[in-house]
């Protein structure tokens, strides 16, 4: 294990700053050009080597990097052939290995493994340089220990699996942010590596999956209105709400004509509105967000796969409030006592990350680690 002040140290060399802003994982710097080839010496063969033998650790296969291969090469070939296998390397713990699920949807740009590699056998540290792609989250931690004492075939898998979504998540989440892990029915914040807060939440259907990605909430509206998917809509509601308007109207919805000449839906807010009395604002493509709902009694059941997509919170205003700034967080009461629709600005904006994992830290555990039900049967689909 490399020192902290090594790491520090040789991490410039690797990655370039990442903005701030889209608060995405660091990126390797330098450029290098398609064709340019390291030379490696015998130390840095050896170190990838020893690296490639270290990958059982982290729930990798050492035989899909066949090092072996490169006993019976010299010059140029074993140059090219090194380089092939350290890319695929960096690759597989900096993004992860194989083929994730459709809907785990996380945008880890485009690393520029070339140029890492360029200066990673320039400086001799091979190593290192590999290492330092792994995730630092004490929570692949755990199961990274777990899986060196695990036993039993299925849990190794499903350890595995979950080590390699961890490779796919950006490194660093930041101090304060929205962790949802789908398989647990959970909302947590997470603030200095510690929950701050923990709420029950409904997840989508089998059907509607809820996707797994990114995104940074930017506000929280109260009373909100609900813009209804053109998914939902066509799956009878639209029909309805144009046979007979006022039955519909009662339950708070209204249809709108577009300037396309299109149809749309709307729900008033009230008691009924499906978004409930608070929605989490997290702009996305997915049309998911973190929202209340008026069916509260779901939340009483061990499993909670009922929604369209979006996340439902137990107890949304205790998160929504903990999410503004203290001067803010009174006008949430207030809004919601006057009934009055409001968006109120989250300053500093906080990180969201939708997750899938079905292994999870459980200190009461014996190997420290639960696992959870595959409600998508995404595991199941891991290659």
């Amino acid at each position: 294990m490399t020192t902290n002040l090594a790491r520090a140290a040789f991490l410039p060399l690797l990655f370039a700053a990442a903005p701030a802003a889209a608060q995405q994982s660091p990126q390797p710097a330098v450029q290098a050009a398609p064709d340019a080839q390291p030379q490696w010496s015998d130390a840095d063969i050896a170190q990838l080597a020893q690296a490639v033998a270290m990958t059982k650790l982290e729930g990798l296969d050492p035989a899909s990097y066949d090092v072996a291969s490169l006993k019976s090469m010299t010059g140029a070939a074993r140059d090219a052939a090194a380089s092939k296998i350290a890319l695929k390397l960096a690759h597989d713990y900096y993004v992860g290995a194989g083929t994730s699920a459709k809907n785990w949807l996380f945008d880890r740009g485009h690393p520029d493994y070339r140029g890492w590699l360029a200066k990673a056998v320039a400086q001799h540290r091979v190593g290192e340089a590999l290492e330092e792609l792994l995730p630092r989250n004490p929570d692949y931690a755990v199961l990274r220990s777990a899986l060196s004492k695990c036993t039993v075939a299925a849990r190794c898998r499903t350890i595995r699996i979950n080590m390699n979504r961890w490779r796919r998540l950006p490194r660093d989440l930041g101090e304060r942010y929205v962790w949802v892990n789908l398989p647990a029915y959970r909302v947590d914040l997470i603030d200095g590596r510690k929950v701050a807060q923990s709420h029950r939440a409904i997840i989508g259907k089998t059907a509607t999956e809820s996707p797994a990605f990114a995104s940074t909430i930017t506000g929280v509206t109260v009373n909100p209105w609900w813009n209804v998917p053109q998914s939902i809509a066509r799956d009878g509601l639209a029909a309805r709400v144009r046979a007979n308007p006022k039955a519909e109207a009662r339950k708070g919805y209204v249809g709108v004509k577009t300037a396309d000449g299109g149809f749309r839906i709307r729900q008033k807010p009230g008691p009924q509105n499906s978004l409930g009395r608070i929605k989490i604002e997290m702009p996305n493509n997915y049309a998911i967000y973190l929202h209340d709902t008026p069916a509260r009694s779901l939340f009483d059941k061990d499993k909670r796969a009922f929604s369209h997509g979006c996340i439902r919170v137990q107890n949304p205003q205790k998160l929504a409030e903990a999410l503004l700034p203290p001067i803010d967080r009174p006008s949430v009461a207030e809004a919601l006592a006057s009934g009055e629709t409001r968006t109120i600005d989250a300053h500093p904006q906080t990180r969201v990350y939708i997750v899938y994992l079905t292994a999870e830290p459980d200190p009461s555990a014996k190997d420290g680690v639960r696992i959870l039900d595959d409600v998508y049967g995404w595991d199941k689909d891991e290659r």
